[in-house]
């Protein structure tokens, strides 16, 4: 692993919406790249250009890899949102499936089962009778979703959507990058959502939530 793999591999990324396919163990591949580099740096004399080369790559590598996780990272959402959907059943026998990491592989499992689990807690509070569901009822469900940043982000005028066709790449007032698919469901910025629903792209999925 080096720079310019890095940059490749993030380079292809970007230029595809499908995941695409890497090392098995590219995390580990990367990781041992950067130890090299820290360890070339502490070996290296303070005032020598190589000492500063080296810390450049360093600073320059790591950004590349950020951008390339966080790029993975959200195909690797959408493609567990329509597994968990569970009516998608070309996914599971396609090839960017196979594209993914031995690490990949464990959070794509995660993004599944709490995905299905905030599904059902929607759909009850919408569905089922009596009274609304309540954050101590959704923590006691599913320990692995984060619902305090949940109710948080609501509350803090972000909004819940549902995505009613293919939106092409953009990036929300967090500077997060978005790729939605159709019946995506995400939580965006007030100000997002109203433009995404006046182009008939989204729809506002409605949640109650129960203050303490």
């Amino acid at each position: 692993m080096d720079i310019i793999l890095l940059k490749d591999l993030l380079d292809k990324e970007r230029s595809k919406q499908a995941l695409q396919p890497v090392d098995k163990e590219i995390y580990k591949e990367v990781k041992e790249y950067f130890s090299r580099l820290k360890r070339q740096i502490n070996e290296t004399n303070s005032t020598s250009k190589k000492r500063f080369y080296l810390i450049d790559e360093l600073n320059s590598a790591e950004k590349i890899f950020n951008f390339f996780f966080e790029k993975r990272l959200g195909k690797i959402i959408n493609i567990a949102a329509r597994m968990a959907k569970g009516t998608d059943s070309k996914i599971k026998d396609s090839e960017y499936i196979y594209n993914l990491s031995t690490d990949e592989e464990k959070i794509l499992d995660l993004l599944i089962k709490s995905i299905k689990s905030a599904r059902e807690i929607i759909l009850d509070t919408i569905y089922k009778e009596g009274n609304p569901i309540s954050i101590e009822d959704i923590s006691k469900k599913s320990e692995k979703i984060n619902t305090d940043k949940a109710v948080d982000n609501i509350k803090n005028k972000n909004t819940i959507v549902r995505a009613i066709e293919d939106i092409p790449e953009f990036v929300d007032i967090d500077r997060k990058k978005y790729i939605i698919q159709k019946e995506d469901i995400v939580v965006l910025s007030d100000k997002v959502t109203d433009m995404l629903i006046k182009k008939n792209m989204v729809v506002k999925i409605n949640v109650i939530i129960e203050d303490d």
